[in-house]
Parts: structure tokens; C-alpha cells; sequence
């Protein structure tokens, strides 16, 4: 397989946009993102850096099954303490205290945002639509060990890829506050966006994969060494009133230990890339029409702002179910993971 380090360095920006999107703009925290010179100077890099940073580990440590990366994903997460503090003093447009606090931890929206958000919408959802378009544009491209099946045409994929399309509706619709001069541009933008960006990633008989995303080491401390810059940064100047006491620093650095030590003690995957089995996978076709379908969502719970609040509503307290269903189908799908014989499972 041809690599261009041009069509890398565009891929790996695609990446990025993904990650951006389907967290900030589907959630409707960043409803001017593709015009904000905000979203691009503070929120992308976020989502840019710790998306390379996390997949790389996994790949380079054999831990990129889904479980494993939905534990990747809540520590990705985790950026929601050092940098906007969410993890301790609530949403971003919350003015009184977190209503349930333990050690210093905002309980409901711990569970919204590490448990539920961040390891689907940030994390794996991001990873599962770069590979379906990649493989999209060459049948020959790699895909992650174990992850076709979610790249299948089945009709539980499907589904998932309407449900995920209604849930980006309602949070952009609620967070453009039904101004439907704002959640159009913002959602057609947005897909524009990453359609403009994979057809210059592929232009010209190019062929990245998501090996063209996977950093080596120096890549891999470079990006280490910007987040933990920018957390360094942010920390004491990004809203510094949300700062908590040690009890809650040291509960988040126990979430780091406890998550580490389970992804160290969990099995890992022998073989890193797979050649595609089936002659039918969902591709860049079905990637429109799932964006088609949440731009239409966005306008129509825009125009109809109770519906809106309604799936709203039942995300949210799906959110507070779900979360912690996901991390305990986690811990049992790690469980039934075997062991390979030929790989250490001791790093």
C-alpha cells in the first residue's frame, strides 16, 4: 500500500475533525465551531491531540479492541478536569454546585461525560468512522483487529448510526438554542468540513488507512508533551475558581490508576490490522445520509423546540443508565477476551 506523508498529515487532520464534531458539535457545546477562531485555537487541539495520543497507545500497547478503548476513551475524558473542570464544578453554563459531590467529584455529570460521552463520541465513534471512510475509498485498507463488524451493513449498525444522528440533532438544536440561523450553517458546515477534508486526504489515488494515524514514538511525545503543556497552562488560568481541594485532584488521579491498572491487566490483541473480509461494508454513502439525517434532526427539533427538549431530556437521563451499563459490558467484554500466547501480557 502506497503512503504519502501528505496524505497523513491530512488524514490525521481528518481525524481530528471527526473527533471534534461528533463531541462538541453533536453535544451542541461548540455551535459556532467551524466559525469560532476559539473552537480552533482551544477545543480542536484538545480533541486532536488527545484522539492521536490515546489511539496510539492503544495500538502501540495491543489494547485497541472496543472495550479497550472505551476505557482509552474515558481517560481521553478526563481533559474535562484539568482543562474546563466540568469533572469537579459542573457544566461549563452551571452556575450553582454540582448537586451530588463526592471527594470533589461531580457525580451526574462524571457519569454523562466519562462513563457515556467521551468513549462514544469522542473516542470510538470518531476511530469506526475514519476506518469506514478510509476503507470506502480503498477495499484494501486495513481496518483495527476486531473492528469490521461494526463497519457491517447490519441492521443493528444501521440503527445505531440513526440513533447517533437524532442525539447530535438535539444537541446541536439545544445548544444553538433552537436559532435555526445558527444549527443550519453549523451542521451543513460541519460535514462539509470533514467531506472537503477526507477528498483531499484521497485525492489523486491516495490511499491512507488508519495506519496513517497511528503515531511512532516521537510522535507519540510530542503530542504527550502538548497536552500535558496545555494542561499545565489551563489548569491555573482557565477558570481557576473551579480549582478543588486535594480531595478531588487525588480522586481523578486514582480514576488515572484504576482505569491504567485494568488496561495493563487486560489481555491484548495479537494482531494489529486486518485485511477486510466482506465485499460490502457501510462507506462514505452511508456516512452522508447519517450526516443528512442530523441535519435534518438539528432543524426539526430546532423548529420544534419541545420535541427537542424531549430527546434531550431522555439523553440525558439515558446518559446517567447507560454510562455505567457501558462500563460494567466493558469489564465482562475484557473478561472474554483471550489472551494470546505469542504476546506478553505484562506491559
Amino acid at each position: 500500500m502506497s503512503q504519502n506523508p501528505k496524505s497523513s498529515k491530512l488524514a490525521i487532520l481528518l481525524l481530528g475533525i471527526l473527533s471534534m464534531t461528533f463531541a462538541e458539535v453533536f453535544s451542541g457545546s461548540s455551535p459556532l465551531w467551524p466559525f469560532s477562531l476559539v473552537s480552533w485555537l482551544i477545543a480542536f487541539p484538545v480533541y486532536w491531540s488527545h484522539i492521536l495520543f490515546f489511539l496510539g497507545l492503544a495500538v502501540r500497547y495491543h489494547r485497541f479492541s472496543i472495550p479497550h478503548l472505551y476505557l482509552w476513551g474515558m481517560l481521553f475524558g478526563f481533559y474535562e478536569s484539568w482543562v474546563t473542570k466540568v469533572v469537579w464544578g459542573g457544566f461549563m453554563d452551571q452556575t450553582a454546585p454540582p448537586a451530588i459531590q463526592i471527594f470533589g467529584i461531580a457525580i451526574i455529570e462524571t457519569i454523562m461525560i466519562i462513563f457515556f460521552w467521551h468513549p462514544l463520541f469522542s473516542f470510538i465513534i470518531p476511530v469506526i468512522v475514519y476506518q469506514m471512510l478510509m476503507q470506502s475509498n480503498n477495499p484494501n485498507a486495513p481496518l483495527l483487529s476486531g473492528h469490521e463488524k461494526w463497519l457491517t451493513p447490519s441492521r443493528r449498525n444501521k440503527a445505531l448510526g440513526v440513533v447517533i444522528a437524532i442525539i447530535g440533532g438535539a444537541g446541536i438544536a439545544g445548544g444553538a438554542q433552537q436559532n435555526i440561523a445558527v444549527v443550519l450553517p453549523v451542521t451543513v458546515t460541519s460535514t462539509l468540513l470533514i467531506v472537503i477534508v477526507y477528498k483531499l486526504a484521497t485525492r489523486r489515488n491516495r490511499t491512507p488507512s488508519v495506519e496513517s494515524v497511528i503515531l511512532g514514538t516521537r510522535g507519540l511525545v510530542m503530542v504527550g508533551l502538548f497536552i500535558a503543556a496545555f494542561y499545565a497552562v489551563t489548569f491555573p488560568t482557565w477558570l481557576p475558581e473551579r480549582i478543588p481541594s486535594a480531595d478531588g485532584m487525588i480522586a481523578v488521579v486514582l480514576f488515572y490508576v484504576v482505569l491504567l491498572l485494568i488496561l495493563r491487566a487486560s489481555p491484548k490483541v495479537e494482531v494489529v490490522y486486518e485485511a477486510s473480509a466482506n465485499e460490502r461494508l457501510l462507506g462514505y454513502g452511508w456516512f452522508l445520509r447519517v450526516m443528512a439525517l442530523f441535519i435534518v434532526a438539528a432543524l426539526v427539533m430546532a423548529l420544534i423546540p419541545a420535541l427537542g427538549f424531549i430527546v434531550f431530556a431522555t439523553e440525558v437521563y439515558g446518559m446517567l443508565v447507560v454510562g455505567p451499563l457501558l462500563f460494567i459490558f466493558t469489564l465482562l467484554g475484557l473478561r472474554r477476551l483471550r489472551p494470546s500466547p505469542d504476546v506478553d501480557t505484562q506491559n
